[in-house]
């Protein structure tokens, strides 16, 4: 059985809070919105009552956008992380929630676990935020005196958050172990907290794949998912599947190539994984389209043949005329 036959199971329940859009590039200016406010509590030099609050409110702000429209917000995310690295700890956060709270949904896990997830992605790295967002732009290798404080971010990140008020005992366990490996094959024969954990690790990794740093350019999906989600095989473990199947191969927000040749952006996941949604905006002899194109990539003239690197991409792109055209 190939890759393609094991995560190709329909997303149909997945898409189905997509359903009721809201106006068509809404999220894009409430993502962008929300991840300038993250940047700014994440960085915050002080963790009290007061800022635990307001951070609570922009995760539940968070969390409404996230069910109302996951692949807007992920097309804007990804997109964004892949182009440049300006406040890459907030954006990288933001995106690990939203591919937790799509697991969470797909395995139908309990409410509390979701909640306790979504606040761990975002705070996973609290106490090296400035550090996170000046590596992400910096070419030297860190320091030691740097090595030491990301060695121990997930606990100190966890004290600061027990220091604010937090008493979610399973958000702040899933801080403290969301870079300790499971070496369990099976998910489910975990307790909570290190089933949660080993999600957020994995998700951790394969987003950080897909981001641009100084030192290097965004890996193309397929890449990421093989040096992330795959085995030494070439095929995916159980929670490498279930991340596929929420994401599929070619998450919104990735660039692609198509059989005829159109070069576009994924608009959003399909109900297979390897045919998303792609807005097309270059054609196969260079020219752009006035307007992008809707493409149905389950027709085998408009199949996803690969994914396309971010840095090789450069034609100016009217965000909003792209994901409206999936409206």
């Amino acid at each position: 059985m190939t890759v393609l036959d094991a995560v190709t199971p329909s997303l149909a329940a997945d898409l189905s809070a997509a359903t009721s859009r809201r106006p068509p590039a809404a999220a894009l200016t409430d993502g962008e919105m929300l991840r300038d406010e993250l940047a700014g509590l994440l960085a915050s030099p002080r963790h009290d009552a007061a800022w635990l609050s307001r951070l609570q409110g922009a995760v539940a702000e968070l969390e409404t956008l996230m069910a109302g429209n996951p692949d807007e917000l992920l097309y804007f995310l990804i997109h964004a992380c892949s182009q440049h690295t300006a406040q890459y700890s907030a954006t990288h956060a933001m995106i690990c929630a939203v591919v937790a709270g799509l697991v969470v949904r797909r395995c139908d896990w309990p409410a509390e676990q979701g909640r306790a997830l979504t606040l761990a992605a975002v705070t996973m790295n609290l106490s090296m935020t400035e550090l996170q967002d000046r590596l992400a732009d910096q070419a030297d290798a860190p320091s030691d005196e740097e090595r030491a404080l990301i060695r121990d971010h997930a606990q100190e990140s966890a004290r600061l958050l027990r220091a604010a008020g937090v008493r979610d005992e399973l958000a702040l366990a899933i801080v403290e172990g969301h870079h300790t490996r499971s070496h369990s094959a099976e998910l489910e024969s975990l307790d909570p907290a290190s089933k949660l954990s080993e999600v957020l690790r994995r998700i951790d990794v394969y987003t950080a794949k897909l981001s641009r740093r100084r030192q290097r350019p965004a890996s193309t999906p397929a890449l990421a998912a093989r040096d992330a989600l795959m085995d030494e095989h070439g095929r995916p473990d159980s929670l490498g599947m279930v991340l596929l199947r929420v994401l599929g191969l070619y998450p919104p927000g990735s660039w692609v190539e198509l059989v005829n040749g159109d070069t576009g952006l994924v608009i959003g996941r399909g109900e297979r994984a390897h045919t998303p949604q792609v807005a097309a905006v270059r054609r196969v002899d260079g020219g752009i389209y006035p307007q992008p194109v809707l493409r149905d990539t389950t027709l085998r003239g408009f199949a996803v043949t690969h994914g396309l690197r971010h840095s090789d991409m450069r034609i100016s792109l009217n965000h909003a005329k792209v994901v409206a055209c999936g409206a």
